[in-house]
This record gives C-alpha cells, sequence and structure tokens, in this order.
C-alpha cells in the first residue's frame, strides 16, 4: 500500500510538491560543481520517505551535483507520473509496492526481496526508470493492535483476529479496502471481517491517535514507526499468508541521469544505500516523531555519522 492519499487529496499533493521544488539541502557543497543535469529528488508525504529524499540530496549536493529537494508529494499515483515525465528523477521507494503499483497487480510483489527487486526492473526500463541497489532496510505495511486490545484477547499473529473482528474497528487510508496489504488482503487471505472501517491518515499522527484514543482497535502502520513501541502497541505476525511482500528500499531514477553521469554517481548513491538498515530507519523516524527534530537536520547527523559528508 506505502502511504496514499485519498484522491481527492492528490491534486492538492501534486501543487504542493511542485511548490517546494525550490527547496534545496541545507548541507554546504564541499566539493567542485559537477556538470550535468539537476536532480530533483522527489519524496512522499510521511516522515520516512522526507528523512530519506534529504539524505540522498544532502549528500549528493555535498559531491558537486546541482540538487533540488521536491518534499512531501503525496502519494505513488502523484509522484510516479512526476518521475515518468521527468518532473523529478530521483525517488527513494519501496520495491514492492512500485512494483504492484507498476503492473496493477496488487499482490505483484513477493516476500523474497531479490525475486521483487528482479521483477521491478524490467517493469521499470518499460517508462525508462531504473532501480539503484536495493538496501537492507526495509519498511512494510503492519497490521498493528492498540495496547488494550492485544492484552484483552491476546493477539500475536493476525490470524488470531478471527474471533474477535467482528467486534473491532479497522482504521487505515482511504485505500486500505482496495489494497491486498491492508483491507483487502485481510479479508480475502485472514477471512476477517470488521465491525466497521474508519478512513484515516496514511500511517500518520491521526492513525496514532485513533488506536490511542481507542477509536480503532487496529490499524495499518508502518513497521519502522518508532511510536509502535513508544505507545505499546502490537505489530500482528502474518502467520498464514502474507498480504505484504519485500519492501526493501531502493532509489528509482531516470536512466537519462544514469546516462548522464555514469558509475561515478551510482557508486555514490549505492554506497548511501548499503549503509541504511531497517534499525536506522527506526531510528531516524524516532528522531522526526517523536524527538521532534528537523528531518533535515536528521538526515545530515546520519550521513556525517556515516562518513558520508
Amino acid at each position: 500500500m506505502r502511504r496514499i492519499l485519498g484522491i481527492a487529496a492528490i491534486a492538492v499533493a501534486l501543487v504542493a510538491g511542485c511548490a517546494k521544488s525550490s527547496t534545496t539541502t541545507t548541507t554546504a557543497t564541499s566539493a567542485a560543481p559537477v556538470s550535468g543535469p539537476p536532480i530533483n529528488i522527489g519524496s512522499a508525504n510521511f516522515t520516512e520517505s522526507i528523512v530519506l529524499g534529504s539524505l540522498y540530496a544532502q549528500a549528493l549536493k555535498a559531491k558537486g551535483y546541482t540538487v533540488a529537494e521536491h518534499s512531501s508529494m503525496g502519494s505513488r499515483e502523484v509522484y510516479f507520473p512526476a518521475l515518468e515525465s521527468g518532473k523529478i528523477n530521483f525517488f527513494p521507494e519501496y520495491i514492492g509496492s512500485s512494483l504492484n503499483f507498476l503492473t496493477k497487480q496488487k499482490d505483484a510483489s513477493k516476500p523474497d526481496a531479490k525475486q521483487t527487486y528482479d521483477l521491478l526492473q524490467p517493469e521499470l526500463k518499460k517508462v525508462k526508470l531504473t532501480a539503484l541497489q536495493m538496501s537492507d532496510a526495509a519498511d512494510q505495511d503492519g497490521v498493528v493492535a492498540n495496547k488494550e486490545t492485544a492484552s484483552k484477547y491476546n493477539l500475536k499473529n493476525i490470524s488470531d483476529l478471527k474471533p474477535y473482528a467482528s467486534q473491532l474497528i479497522y482504521g487505515g487510508p482511504p485505500e486500505c479496502p482496495t489494497r491486498i496489504s491492508c483491507l483487502k488482503g485481510l479479508e480475502q487471505y485472514y477471512g476477517l471481517k470488521f465491525k466497521s472501517f474508519k478512513s484515516l491518515d496514511t500511517g500518520g499522527p491521526v492513525t496514532v491517535r485513533a488506536l490511542k484514543s481507542n477509536a480503532v482497535q487496529v490499524g495499518d502502520l508502518f513497521t519502522t514507526d518508532a511510536r509502535i513501541a513508544a505507545n505499546g502497541f502490537v505489530v500482528l505476525k502474518q502467520d498464514k499468508q502474507p498480504i505484504v511482500g519485500a519492501e526493501n528500499v531502493a532509489p528509482i531514477v531516470s536512466d537519462s541521469l544514469v546516462m548522464a553521469y555514469g558509475t561515478k554517481f551510482t557508486d555514490l548513491v549505492n554506497s548511501i544505500s548499503a549503509k541504511l538498515t531497517s534499525d536506522g530507519l527506526l531510528q531516524l523516524n524516532k528522531a522526526v516523531d517523536i524527538d521532534k527534530e528537523d528531518a533535515k537536520t536528521v538526515a545530515a547527523a546520519w550521513l556525517r555519522q556515516n562518513g558520508l559528508i
């Protein structure tokens, strides 16, 4: 599913994303300017994507590339057409959701990361894009029960919900009922019929508040969200049919960008991706969502800690 706005908000998100296109990174260039086309890096409208976008942008700018960030563009329905049209040419993405989007198969992605990555590449080539090195860092949609509900029903696995789902309200983004990684998959593969569905945000503060207040008892959050542990929420294990495939981070870039800059560029980007881990994503998210630090400042600190700027 991976961070999707409601259809009514897409036009607004596109405008907002484009309006921020002139925003450049805060890291001063420390290398001689590199001649070539500007690198326009996009991010979706959630903390992790914003931090990742800024992380790659600051690292590239520090090496002399001309970089602009297009932050918080919105959903995949907004930013993928922007990638295809060349309005942006670099986006830190999630391999499974990208594959699902491009193939229009909500369950096209596989649990195996390499298999999913290998299936994604030819789909990207059709639209003149390519995925650079896949990171070990992964972040999936998670079926999350609040502390009260998990304790009351002793919930550990998704299938544990079966006797109680009819008494519970499920919360998630507006598209959740049609996504195999969300309500559709829970109904189709686990036979869960919830009391009702409440349309919330995409893995954001609205969903967290709804779980905390018990307005919903189960909801869709992302597995590297530090607010899960902070609030005692429980991520339920996919114990029968995986409804979410591999979601490793991989920068998707335009073929024209790779042609213009060659291996010097791809090697640099790959060296950044190689440092990312799932636990690292969780810590980056915690710094922003819980510690209330600025996303660009957090990204810059991570780059310094890893010797990348």
